[in-house]
């Protein structure tokens, strides 16, 4: 008698839960402070709109480059702004939402084996093992990592609900699986694999007679379905991004690939897919970020490992697909999921861990059908119960993968233990030199900061971030003189970063050169409108130079942005005081308080009105 499903569940939720709980505690790191703490765009839905017009880097404070990405992530922008309204500020909430969306993920892949095959074991070790494979500690404990997550849970939503629908007949299953389809792709291009996925269910599980008798209701109809849709995605994201859709053009110079001829792209590819293996087969040494050497040969051992893996592979889906459908189905899986990872066509990062989130499901499956396999054997031996034994095996392993998630968690603690580890790690990682020496700038660490940033510049002379955060040291240091060089070096490295020119405004208003700072700070919102500490900076230009309608409209907009920011409210309120509108000077100071009780600045300029006794109504 098999054990009920439901425990099963709650087996696989806990055992989620118990490797990943220590992520519950890490802090914002990496991406997550310019998503979730720098820019307010994700703080309210009524800015989701702007997230499916544009690039999502594009709508945030940092990234005009962005027009030259198709990151177009709109439901990972309604999740941070759900998680928002949900948990405010507090980082506990967000990682929650994480492991909650990780341990469904975990759980659908139960369900959908458990419908492919009638082997509880599969279903269960399949899915234990995706819960706790420390591959996925970067979608998880990395909270800006989660749309993998969504993009896979609509994608197996999708996918169970079409197949309830196959064997139930209801339309509404059929309309519910297509709208998760559209919800997945939403999430992350790589949910386009769907179509592809189905089609190699029907020809794997649907006996030959079947096929014939619903070709046209089957093929015809429900598949096409899903390439309807998928057809309607792709020519909205041409609409959108024009030929760059595919992600020819990147955001990232770091990806060698870009500008590779297709032939050495292949054998690039080849590498890529054995280190990919390596790591799901030998999760040790995982980390943030990777150097991964460009190919120069086919002969390299890793090419020729990864051209066998693929040989392999491929004959063992073709020889299984009558006998054991759902290991072939498992690495067609993979295959299929691995394509647009492959960087046959270049995306933005040439090898991350956080890629794997969607092909793992196809090794976790395989994996599942493996050890099956050998409990099937019949291994007679004097020392020791082989089926026993193999489930023993199966425990332990689990056992030790989450413990080894749990301990890989820790990196991701926070920005200082993840960063300094990858730069141990990683020594060629311009990122992580860089991101390191972002942390020891904001412990004002400047000596620090400077031997990191000495490092990226030793790897890439043209960095752009190390000029700019050269330039922020200076001007910590009071050396602005030195800082406005480093800005301008920084715009000329790359002049269509709007950031340079903001950090430039910044300089030349402590120097009180208010209408260069002007300048700047209307160049910087001209590359990027989004950029709101440009619009401040521009707002008290303004007000130093007496243009206090000018500095009233870009504080005016800066609050509708971002109308929590109080140290705003106080600043427009004094230039309202200056006008003589006393009025709206308190209406602001009173809302700084509203926000932060105790903000002095907002106390005293609230007393500077009751000693100056203007005539005010209140």
């Amino acid at each position: 008698m098999q054990i009920r499903k439901t425990i099963l569940i709650a087996l696989i939720a806990l055992v989620s839960f118990a490797s990943y709980f220590n992520s519950l505690f890490s802090l914002f790191v990496w991406d997550d402070n310019i998503f979730l703490v720098s820019t307010p765009y994700l703080r309210s839905f009524k800015f989701l709109p702007e997230f499916f017009k544009y690039d999502f880097w594009k709508v945030g404070p940092h990234f005009a480059e962005g027009k030259f990405s198709t990151y177009n992530r709109p439901f990972l922008a309604a999740s941070f702004m759900f998680d928002n309204l949900l948990w405010g500020t507090k980082v506990f909430g967000f990682h929650l939402s994480n492991l909650i969306l990780h341990t469904m993920v975990s759980i659908l892949i139960f369900l959908l084996v458990d419908k492919l095959t009638k082997s509880r074991f599969i279903s269960l070790f399949s899915a234990l093992l995706f819960s706790v494979h420390p591959i996925h500690s970067e979608s998880v404990s990395f909270i800006s990592g989660r749309v993998d997550v969504i993009a896979l849970l609509f994608l197996l939503l999708s996918l169970i609900l079409f197949l309830d629908y196959v064997s139930t007949k209801k339309f509404t299953l059929y309309l519910f699986s297509l709208i998760s389809f559209i919800f997945s792709l939403l999430a992350k291009e790589p949910a386009a694999i769907l179509p592809v996925i189905i089609l190699s269910l029907s020809y794997l599980f649907v006996s030959k007679a079947k096929v014939k008798e619903s070709a046209k209701d089957f093929f015809r109809f429900h598949i096409t379905g899903f390439f309807i849709v998928l057809g309607a995605y792709l020519i909205l994201r041409f609409y959108i991004f024009g030929p760059s859709f595919l992600g020819i053009k990147t955001r990232y110079v770091s990806n060698f690939l870009s500008g590779t001829a297709p032939f050495w792209r292949l054998f690039a590819s080849l590498k890529i897919f054995t280190y990919y293996m390596r790591l799901l087969a030998f999760p040790y040494g995982l980390k943030a970020d990777y150097f991964f050497p460009a190919t120069n040969s086919l002969f390299e051992p890793a090419v020729l490992i990864g051209l066998f893996l693929v040989i392999f592979l491929m004959y063992l889906a073709w020889v299984n697909r009558k006998s054991n459908p759902l290991a072939s189905f498992s690495i067609i899986w993979f295959f299929v999921s691995f394509l647009p990872i492959s960087n046959i066509f270049p995306q933005g990062n040439v090898f991350a861990e956080r890629h794997l989130y969607i092909p793992s499901v196809g090794f976790c499956i395989g994996t599942g059908c493996l050890f099956s396999w050998l409990l099937k054997k019949d291994v007679r031996t004097n020392y020791l119960n082989w089926k026993k034994s193999m489930y023993w095996v199966s425990i332990l392993l689990i056992i030790a993968l989450g413990r080894v998630t749990f301990e890989r968690n820790k990196v991701w603690k926070n920005e200082f233990t993840l960063w300094y580890e990858t730069a141990k790690a990683v020594p060629q990682s311009i990122r992580a030199h860089f991101n390191l020496a972002l942390v020891y700038f904001q412990l004002n660490n400047f000596d620090k900061a400077q031997e990191e940033l000495a490092k990226v510049r030793r790897l890439n002379p043209n960095d752009y971030p190390s000029y700019h955060l050269f330039g922020s040291i200076y001007l910590r240091k009071g050396k602005v003189d030195e800082a406005i060089k480093m800005f301008k070096q920084a715009i000329k490295v790359a002049p269509d970063r709007a950031s340079g020119y903001n950090g430039l405004a910044a300089a030349y208003g402590i120097k009180g050169e208010y209408k260069e700072a002007v300048e700047a700070c209307l160049t910087a919102l001209k590359k990027n409108p989004y950029l709101d500490e440009a619009r401040y900076n521009l707002a008290l230009s303004y007000g130093k130079l007496g243009m206090l309608d000018e500095s009233i409209r870009e504080y005016e907009e800066y609050l509708r942005i971002n109308p929590l920011f109080y140290m705003v409210h106080v600043e427009a309120g004094y230039v309202y005081y200056k006008k003589g509108d006393y009025q709206k000077a308190r209406l602001h100071w009173e809302r700084a308080l509203q926000i932060s009780k105790d903000y002095a600045p907002a106390k005293q300029a609230l007393e500077l009105l009751e000693t100056t006794k203007p005539a005010i109504t209140k």
